[in-house]
């Protein structure tokens, strides 16, 4: 008798966060309000005889009632298998509100204007060795649109070629293993142990460059365990960095905290998508 193959082996991992916003003029804070909006984040890892995949997830968006009306969300979702050799594929899937506001201004003029409709962009795609491609959509949906259903609208709008873009395609990857994308990447820089690192990623039909720094916080660490969210303080370790499109030259500063576990997820992010607002989401337990 042939002898049965071994059951998967399966780690999940998650947080929910509570979503802080804080204003900026001239790079200084000048008003914060925390509990504008919610986020998760899931780490899903399954190793079997010939390889590991991992399930990776992060979501973020505002809460309409506590934040003016405003609403404002993105998702995004990876699947990456690897071996030896290194990533042997990966796929994502996402959405996010198509915002513009490029200025306080214009931030304050969308919070007076809010429609009832909104304009959302889709993304999938794939990295396989040599090469990455993917496809974006826009479609509209209700401003106030659950999850669940904006998800199911997001995933028909890129199948639909009256909706899409036109697919992306570039080089990408090196000794026959796949670029990684961007939450695998970000994983990476939180698992590596390495003091900097600096990682290409493949994203919407873009390469990026992932540059980060890890130091101990013990402070934050503290914190953190004063909540019961750590047992050991002195395991909290801070990632700063930036995300830089190589394309477009546009790079995006955040910090996370986390543990110095290879399958943790962070327990706080900070990162500034513009000029004038930087959020921070921190996990709720």
């Amino acid at each position: 008798m042939f002898a049965a193959a071994p059951e998967p082996q399966v780690q999940p991992n998650s947080r929910i966060y509570r979503l802080d916003a804080t204003v900026l003029v001239f790079s200084l804070p000048i008003f914060t309000r925390a509990g504008v909006g919610k986020g998760h984040a899931r780490h899903v890892f399954t190793r079997t005889a010939d390889r590991s995949v991992h399930e990776l997830e992060f979501g973020a968006g505002s809460l309409p009632d506590r934040a003016h009306g405003l609403n404002r969300l993105g998702m995004i979702r990876e699947t990456v298998a690897e071996a030896g050799a290194g990533i042997l594929e990966a796929n994502y899937f996402g959405f996010m509100t198509a915002s513009k506001e490029e200025s306080l201004g214009e931030a304050k003029r969308a919070l007076a204007n809010a429609a009832s409709q909104s304009t959302f962009v889709a993304i999938e795609g794939q990295s396989r060795p040599g090469e990455a491609h993917s496809r974006r959509a826009r479609f509209l949906s209700n401003a106030r649109t659950g999850w669940n259903e904006l998800e199911r609208e997001a995933e028909a709008a890129v199948r639909n070629p009256a909706l899409t873009s036109g697919e992306s395609h570039i080089q990408s990857g090196v000794s026959g293993a796949a670029a990684p994308t961007f939450l695998f990447a970000l994983w990476g820089a939180m698992s590596s142990g390495q003091a900097r690192l600096k990682q290409t990623y493949v994203y919407s039909g873009a390469q990026y460059e992932l540059t980060t720094s890890r130091k101990p916080d013990p402070r934050m660490g503290r914190r953190f365990a004063e909540r019961g969210l750590v047992t050991r303080p002195e395991s909290v370790i801070v990632l700063s960095g930036d995300t830089h499109n190589l394309r477009t030259g546009a790079k995006t500063p955040f910090r996370i905290w986390t543990q110095e576990a290879s399958l943790s997820v962070p327990l706080r992010i900070e990162y500034q998508p513009r000029g004038f607002l930087q959020l921070a989401l921190e996990a709720e337990g």
